[in-house]
């Protein structure tokens, strides 16, 4: 979030505070819909609606509605009668209506549905058809097309009287069976003669993807050609929509984040829930768990035959998996906060929600894997205390972790840093520090 964003988010944040609808209007008013959709997005479930209701124009709030991630669009359309939410959807481009249809409910995107014109009602429903990540989930209906037989003259009067809403970074030129033939940008057209037929000055070489091609080689198509938009095509080559670049941006974005998670062992999304991250992350911990377990065996049963003392056995024992344990815990917990972070940059009025969550999944996890631990050391051992005894301080390894990968993307961040530069080594590293005390002190004193 840019430094303007976050002035508008406080700003906004601090009269709704104080009541003041008035003001905030006044600033909503002068504000670009994509830096308002922002800023709903600092605010909690109330304050979010609230704000969003004091947007007076619908056409407004539907291309607001179309800049919000998902989980905020189905907050805000769930609060509507069918009748509000018909009317946004039908401001709506197709392929954001499409999206958000796609991820509500089966009843109440059917009775959103009835309330599209048939022309809409068409184009919504094919878009809906293809899988979401793919060209034809991916691309708009609206887009500008011309026949190859007219003049430089009569496209531009064309385009003049067409909607202002179809997408012209480039004019798709067809031919009389409505097939892809060509292709002009808007300022050849303009630089030409205005005799020039269509068919004599467009670019006959027309890249294009098929509909079932994936969303991640549409990304890698555009990034190579820099292209605006991209016209995407059925087997009979005729062409049934395009893939604007800010639809590529956020496949890039998604990516990304999903190349993070899976770096960090983080697994789900940030707006998953709780028992969705229980679900992603365990599978790593376990992996970690299993690998250190083994190594716990093979040393206890190694330092057996040898006259060493009980406790000691046990923490030499232990190393290894809280090793492992801790650094995959730590890993993940840091590439959701740093994420968090990142997200909530104004303000704590949204986060602390999603800090409590989060902190909440940590010690789940940890009392989770200190149970498995526990379970797996009473299978060998004859005696029951030792087993309690380490998967309690086990247990408070993986707590100390919690807290201390949490902790220090927090104070990086209160010190006007970037977190994600040296959040993760830190954590890492002062988790394993926190982890071996613990250890030393069990030794120490038991």
């Amino acid at each position: 979030m840019d430094q303007k964003t976050k002035l508008l988010a406080t700003s906004i944040t601090k009269l709704h505070r104080r009541g003041a609808e008035r003001n905030i209007r006044r600033i909503l008013n002068k504000a670009h819909d994509a830096d308002v959709a922002s800023v709903l997005e600092v605010f909690d479930t109330e304050g979010r609606i609230s704000v969003f209701q004091l947007i007076p124009d619908p056409e407004r709030q539907a291309n607001i509605l179309s800049h919000l991630n998902k989980k905020f669009q189905l907050e805000i359309a769930h609060i509507f009668e069918i009748s509000k939410l018909q009317q946004l959807l039908g401001f709506m481009d197709s392929d954001d209506a499409a999206d958000l249809l796609g991820h509500l409910p089966e009843e109440l995107s059917q009775q959103a549905l009835r309330g599209l014109n048939r022309d809409e009602l068409q184009e919504v429903e094919e878009l809906m058809s293809y899988p979401e990540d793919s060209a034809g989930g991916l691309m708009s209906s609206e887009f500008l097309t011309i026949s190859e037989s007219l003049t430089v003259r009569e496209s531009i009067e064309t385009i003049q009287s067409m909607d202002e809403d179809l997408i012209s970074f480039y004019i798709y030129v067809i031919n009389d069976s409505q097939r892809l033939v060509g292709v002009l940008s808007l300022k050849q057209l303009l630089l030409s003669r205005p005799q020039d037929f269509l068919k004599d000055i467009m670019s006959t070489d027309v890249i294009s993807v098929d509909i079932s091609t994936d969303q991640n080689e549409v990304a890698r198509v555009v990034e190579k050609y820099d292209f605006l938009s991209l016209p995407v095509i059925d087997d009979n080559n005729d062409l049934v929509g395009v893939i604007t670049v800010d639809d590529v941006i956020d496949v890039i974005r998604e990516e990304a984040n999903e190349d993070i998670h899976a770096m960090g062992m983080g697994g789900a999304d940030l707006d998953e829930s709780y028992w969705t991250h229980i679900k992603a992350r365990l599978p790593w911990l376990l992996m970690a768990g299993g690998g250190g377990l083994l190594c716990f065996f093979l040393l206890w049963t190694s330092l057996k035959p040898f006259e060493i003392d009980a406790v000691l056995v046990s923490a030499i024992c232990l190393m290894p998996l809280v090793f492992f344990v801790v650094s995959t815990l730590s890993s993940q917990t840091v590439t959701m906060l740093v994420g968090l972070l990142r997200r909530h940059a104004t303000s704590t009025l949204k986060s602390w929600s999603d800090l409590k969550k989060e902190l909440f999944i940590g010690l789940s996890l940890s009392l989770l894997i200190s149970l498995l631990f526990l379970a797996g050391t009473l299978l060998t051992q004859s005696s029951i205390n030792i087993p309690l005894v380490l998967s309690g301080v086990l247990a408070l390894q993986m707590l100390a972790t919690v807290l201390v990968s949490m902790g220090v993307p927090l104070f990086i961040r209160r010190l006007n840093f970037d977190p994600i530069v040296s959040g993760p080594s830190v954590s890492m590293i002062l988790s394993n520090m926190s982890a071996i005390g613990i250890l030393v002190f069990y030794y120490a004193v038991w």
